[in-house]
């Protein structure tokens, strides 16, 4: 991983998940417009000035995954799953979150200063997203992250954010 972007380390380093088939089948139309849409990313970001060897890597095994865009429309919170957010908070923070997430941010400090040096975001905002996302390690999701990453993209439900 460049040095450029230790902070893409670090999520890749944190995150990283064993990597699960989707058994949901996908049209030969949704294929194609797949492979077009990454086709044109892959031409917008050489354009934006990242190497093309560096999306060969990143992207070499991506496919769409019809799980991962269900899994987003089923979040809590959407209109089909209203929460009210002191419910919320309090499902994040229960057991031992909270101490675990202490020693995980101790044993980080050094890579999340370095994240907050490069990104200019607190490494308590880093760690933070880090224990709501994945409890800190503990919950590492069932896809490739790359595959759902770029299902999400094509998707685009949240492209106006």
């Amino acid at each position: 991983m460049p040095a450029r972007f230790p902070l893409l380390a670090l999520a890749v380093a944190l995150v990283a998940a064993p990597v699960r088939a989707d058994e949901t089948p996908v049209s030969p139309q949704q294929q194609a417009a797949f492979a077009d849409w990454l086709n044109l990313y892959r031409a917008e970001a050489t354009a934006r000035g990242l190497k093309p060897e560096w999306l060969d890597t990143a992207l070499s095994d991506v496919k769409l995954v019809p799980r991962v865009i269900g899994a987003d429309r089923n979040q809590p919170g959407g209109s089909a799953k209203p929460i009210r957010f002191p419910d919320y908070l309090a499902s994040k923070f229960r057991g031992d979150r909270i101490p675990h997430g202490q020693r995980q941010f101790a044993a980080n400090r050094d890579l999340l200063a370095q994240a907050e040096t490069a990104s200019g975001v607190p490494a308590a905002v880093i760690a933070a997203i880090w224990g709501i996302e994945t409890s800190y390690g503990r919950v590492l999701g069932r896809y490739d992250l790359p595959s759902a990453l770029a299902t999400l993209a094509f998707d685009g439900r949240r492209r106006d954010l």
